[in-house]
């Protein structure tokens, strides 16, 4: 995703608005009990991992995110890879 002559522009371009609407979306569902699904998920694709999943579902945020990146006007971003 990032390959061509400026690797640096095109994640400025494509990864990094999704990124921050994705810490917009944190923010605004910031809790103990979200902040323990968030680490109860990320030991799930651990523990999965170590058993040989490579494949993971995108983040139920990563809806939320789109949605704000398309109300926003901001750049177009492409979907990235969901392989890990």
């Amino acid at each position: 995703m990032l390959v061509g002559t400026d690797p640096e522009a095109a994640y400025a371009a494509h990864l990094l608005p999704l990124k921050l609407a994705l810490d917009v979306v944190y923010v605004r569902r910031a809790s103990l009990w979200y902040d323990a699904r968030i680490v109860g998920r990320t030991l799930w694709v651990i523990v999965t991992t170590l058993v040989g999943r490579r494949r993971f579902p995108d983040p139920p945020e990563l809806v939320e995110a789109r949605r704000l990146l398309a109300e926003s006007g901001a750049a177009s971003v492409q979907r990235p890879a969901t392989e890990l």
